[in-house]
């Protein structure tokens, strides 16, 4: 595992300037593939230590969310989905605080942009939308990224338990007693 880390260091050193621009690639790519917003997080910590990884995907979020913003506005009826979902997922609590929408995005299986149909209502226009999409990008690309650097250090043995316990929580989590507990959280606030 360290030898291969370390060549996808040594490749991200060779490529220079383009690497930034892959990763964001990455990060574009990822809504496509479903994959989470951890995953990209810890590769840009493994790949690029923890400032630029947190730097890099505070960016590639930001893109990713005006990307989400376009399409709500062009497509309305991704918009009366994206209701509906929202009102599905967190029992139709209508307007967060961007504390809350941060704290929100740090959650591995809460969906990116049923978090980003929050940052729509609080914002009055575009570049309010920006200014806190790039906010409240800040946690989870710091604490994903933070991870995915210190995962570097660590032996093979600690990082067989650590992907057990993540693949156990993910089991777990896909129970209905999450959005029940998501519901009475939105409740008591």
């Amino acid at each position: 595992m360290e030898a291969f880390i370390d060549a996808a260091v040594a490749a991200i050193q060779d490529t220079g300037w383009m690497a930034p621009l892959l990763f964001l690639g990455a990060h574009i790519l990822r809504q496509l593939l479903m994959l989470p917003v951890a995953t990209i997080g810890i590769l840009g910590g493994l790949l690029f230590g923890t400032f630029y990884g947190t730097l890099f995907s505070m960016i590639g979020l930001t893109i990713v969310s005006l990307m989400f913003y376009a399409a709500v506005k062009l497509w309305p009826a991704l918009r009366r989905k994206l209701t509906e979902w929202k009102n599905k997922w967190m029992g139709g609590k209508e307007e967060l605080t961007l504390a809350q929408i941060m704290i929100l995005r740090c959650v591995p299986f809460l969906h990116f942009h049923l978090v980003n149909a929050y940052l729509m209502e609080i914002s009055s226009n575009w570049r309010d939308y920006t200014k806190y999409s790039f906010i409240a990008s800040l946690p989870p690309a710091l604490i994903y990224t933070s991870f995915g650097h210190g995962i570097r250090e660590l032996p093979w043995y600690v990082l067989l338990f650590i992907t057990v316990v993540l693949v156990l929580l993910f089991l777990l989590s896909r129970s209905k007693t999450f959005t029940h507990r998501m519901k009475s959280f939105f409740a008591s606030r």
